[in-house]
């Protein structure tokens, strides 16, 4: 090996061998840095960095974890999945449609809108979706369609598709393919319009069809109905019963299949079935026009107009060959001539009658139908008017036709013409936009022949300002019979004082009371007249308000009203807000009353006189606090309750801002006085106990069975206030804040801290268990038998507690299910687990 080396160090154009582990001449390690050593018994193996994180013993505990996590997520699935629908196929989809239509053939009819008898994907998935079914549309598809690219009644249930199509198919032979036959003949033999099981099985004797006849009534309606209805038994039929003109049965009526079959497929297709439909749905067929085919007063109708109104009125027929036999004249437009002629030749010359007589329609009613001005007329009057401009025909029947169906006798504008309706309702007395006549002699001449001003006044600007100043003139007044209401009265301010005085008794009453009574102390003027016209006052408001209220302000109070007494009642309170923070210490130490004694005239003497005010305004004060002059003679605190808060609230307006206290609302008062009471009634007794050698605490100890107590009181039990006030979301805790809302609410007070630390252990949320761990375990023993005999809560609720399905329980049938569900509880445990999943106070 020497002699190697040497050989190849010695050769030109190599480099000696270095080691990398022994140092060499030519390449030496810096002082500064040591030399890397590697050990190669030491290598790792590639990808050993995975096994030996997942060795680790935290690591392997939670991956323990969550992998029974996921086996429990796994097994509450599969179980939740046999109760949905959507995880059942075919057979979920079926089981679906019957509870959500009450039978899979109504089902279908619902998913099958179109009535084209089957569906694509991309509709039956639209419509399933729309019926609330859910689950995977694909899988249930291919299950379904089975290599088909259409779904039908058949492939959703076989036997309910074969078992009714079957029946239809009898019938059809039987009454010649007419289904409205076959019901009304063969079902419906009673006319009552629905057939019971005993109807169904009469028919089913008759076509020698062995079939159940309930099974075949649940089929179209689903279970538990006892009769079905035609729209049950076949739409298109109850479409053709409604819609088409009603034809004879029996002996009159067409003999031969053939006929019934061309009558049926014809439908609506003739103009003598068109009237005749029109005047059995409408009662006419010139109200028909008016009220569907022309609404507008167009005068026409299109072909797509008319398509769209021969279905939007549900008709079915030979629609092109109709509109050939209306439109003979082939211009493409269909008027009331070609459905009766006549009669569009009377209403065309009674409105020509009155065109050339008043000009438009609208001046026709106001000048020579309604001269009243009423706004109606009756027949007698529309007749007379006829006759003055020379339409002599039968304007009678003209009346009867023009009138709305009913029991209304008269006639309105709307009725008369719609357009001159819609020109007076935008006070367009010449109707410019409705007609070019009423333009006048220019309307015909071409532009080149006239000259600038006339074409300028031609223009529609100038025209309807013509036709408003017309509506001004004294003529129309004349006609229209405008109403000119009377000039206001004047009503001066002290018949403002008397309104408030024989209302409220007082000024100062009906500022508090009617006035002003959210307290705010001032008004501005639009608040002043809202609440005036609410007291009831009908004079000048603003007559009023400049009498009342002083020059250069813009707000009122009370003191502008009555100054005396409201002088005096500002005085009273400004004086007590300066020594006193509430009304209850003024009740006590001033008048030295209870909170809920009165005080009268002569004890509210003696108080201003210890508040140090003049007597000689003691009666005006009495009055002005008195929230009833005349009927009460004493006051109580909360008749001067708002009054403090209002004047309290001004008065530390006044005040320097940092000297300002909020104003606390009304009620407070009863509150502070209780709170002293209480304070004295405690003083009392820890007096009492200290003469007696006692010692006791009084910091208002809590303990959590108090708590409990508490809880128990206002909300029937600690588990029904744990359901719907501590834990209403279900997350299984609460935090200290939800804790602490609750006990303020049910008034408990003290060191809540303390109980909470007591309940939880100075954890930071709590469980029920923290709460009640008695009747914690004592549910969880119960919930345990429970799932042991029944597997789940639902089955055991609906099996063992309500068979019935009535959705209720009382004490007695609890009771009762109790010994054979929880055969182990006693009496007095039933009755406590009856207590304990009630809901609230009341219920039994």
């Amino acid at each position: 090996m020497h002699s190697l080396d040497e050989n190849a160090a010695g050769q030109p154009g190599h480099l000696p061998p270095v080691s990398p582990s022994a140092p060499s001449k030519n390449l030496m390690q810096s002082a500064s840095e040591p030399a890397l050593q590697c050990d190669p018994s030491r290598s790792l193996p590639k990808g050993s960095f995975l096994p030996r994180q997942f060795g680790h013993p935290s690591i392997a505990a939670r991956r323990s974890l969550a992998q029974k996590r996921q086996a429990l997520i796994r097994d509450t699935r599969s179980f939740e999945d046999l109760s949905f629908y959507g995880s059942q196929g075919a057979l979920g989809f079926a089981a679906h449609l019957r509870t959500r239509f009450g039978s899979v053939l109504a089902g279908w009819r619902w998913l099958d809108d179109s009535k084209k008898g089957r569906l694509s994907f991309h509709p039956f998935c639209k419509a399933a979706r729309k019926s609330g079914f859910h689950g995977n549309m694909k899988r249930l598809w291919d299950e379904l369609c089975q290599g088909k690219t259409f779904v039908t009644l058949e492939d959703i249930d076989p036997h309910v598709w074969r078992t009714v199509s079957t029946f239809k198919e009898q019938l059809r032979r039987k009454y010649g393919d007419d289904l409205l036959l076959a019901w009304q003949q063969g079902l419906d033999q009673s006319g009552t319009g629905r057939a019971t099981v005993e109807d169904l099985q009469t028919c089913l004797n008759d076509l020698g069809m062995e079939v159940n006849a309930k099974e075949l009534l649940s089929m179209f309606v689903g279970p538990g109905m006892t009769c079905m209805t035609l729209a049950d038994f076949d739409p298109k039929a109850y479409v053709r019963w409604q819609t088409e003109p009603s034809t004879p049965i029996g002996d009159q009526a067409a003999n031969t299949a053939e006929a019934r079959t061309d009558r049926t497929r014809l439908g609506v297709s003739t103009k003598e079935a068109l009237i005749d439909t029109l005047i059995s749905r409408f009662g006419s067929v010139f109200r028909a026009w008016r009220e569907v085919l022309d609404p507008l007063g167009r005068g026409r109708l299109s072909w797509g107009e008319f398509t769209h109104v021969f279905r939007r009125l549900g008709l079915h027929g030979d629609l092109q060959g109709l509109w050939a036999e209306l439109d003979v004249e082939q211009l493409g437009i269909f008027r009331l001539s070609d459905l009766d002629e006549a009669l569009d030749a009377c209403w065309s010359d009674m409105r020509a009658s009155f065109q050339q007589e008043y000009g438009n329609m609208l001046k026709a009613w106001i000048k020579g139908i309604d001269v009243d001005g009423k706004g109606y007329i009756d027949q007698d009057r529309f007749v007379e008017a006829c006759k003055q401009v020379g339409f002599l025909k039968n304007a009678d029947a003209l009346f009867e036709l023009m009138r709305p169906p009913g029991e209304r006798s008269f006639m309105t504008l709307q009725d008369f013409d719609f357009k001159a309706y819609q020109a007076f309702m935008r006070n367009d007395f010449r109707m410019l936009d409705e007609t070019k006549q009423s333009l006048g002699p220019m309307s015909t001449a071409s532009p080149l022949e006239i000259s600038l001003q006339e074409r300028t006044e031609r223009g529609f600007f100038f025209q309807i300002r013509r036709g408003w100043n017309l509506s001004k003139s004294a003529e129309f007044e004349k006609h229209c019979k405008v109403y000119i209401p009377p000039k206001q009265e004047d009503v001066h301010i002290e018949q403002f004082a008397d309104l408030c005085s024989r209302k409220y008794g007082s000024m100062v009453a009906a500022w508090r009371f009617g006035i002003d009574p959210k307290g705010r102390g001032q008004l501005n003027f639009n608040e002043f007249c809202t609440a005036v016209r609410r007291l009831g006052y009908r004079g000048s408001l603003r007559k009023l308000w400049v009498d009342i209220c002083p020059d250069g302000c813009y707000v009122i109070r009370l003191k502008d009203l009555d100054f005396e007494s409201g002088d005096a009642v500002t005085l009273f309170f400004e004086t007590i807000h300066e020594r006193f923070e509430d009304l209850a210490t003024v009740w006590s130490e001033v008048f030295h009353k209870d909170a809920y004694s009165s005080v009268d005239l002569e004890e509210l003497r003696k108080g201003c006189q210890v508040l140090g005010l003049p007597a000689d305004f003691v009666e005006k004060l009495f009055v002005g606090l008195n929230p009833m002059p005349g009927q009460k003679d004493a006051l109580f605190l909360w008749d001067l309750e708002d009054l403090f808060v209002t004047t309290r609230r001004l008065w530390e307006r006044k005040r320097p801002k940092h000297l300002r206290r909020s104003v606390k609302p009304v009620g407070t008062s009863l509150i502070v006085a209780k709170e002293a009471n209480e304070a004295r009634l405690n003083a009392q007794k820890e007096a009492e106990i200290e003469e007696a050698g006692e010692k006791m605490i009084t910091n208002h100890t809590v303990t959590p069975q108090l708590a409990r107590h508490a809880l128990a009181r206002d909300f029937v039990s600690t588990v029904a206030c744990w359901s719907s006030e501590l834990d209403w979301r279900g997350k299984g805790n609460i935090t200290r804040g939800q804790f602490l809302a609750v006990m303020y609410r049910c008034g408990i007070c003290g060191n809540l801290q303390k109980l909470w630390n007591d309940f939880t252990g100075d954890r930071g949320v709590m469980t029920f268990n923290d709460l009640d761990p008695t009747a914690q375990r004592f549910i969880n023993e119960c919930r345990g038998q429970l799932l042991s005999t029944y597997g789940t809560l639902g089955k055991a609720w609906h099996e063992g507690f309500d068979p019935g399905d009535l959705g209720i329980v009382d004490i007695t049938d609890f009771t009762t299910a109790c010994k054979s569900a929880l055969p182990t509880l006693k009496a007095n445990q039933v009755q406590t687990l009856f207590h304990y999943l009630l809901a609230r106070h009341g219920q039994r």
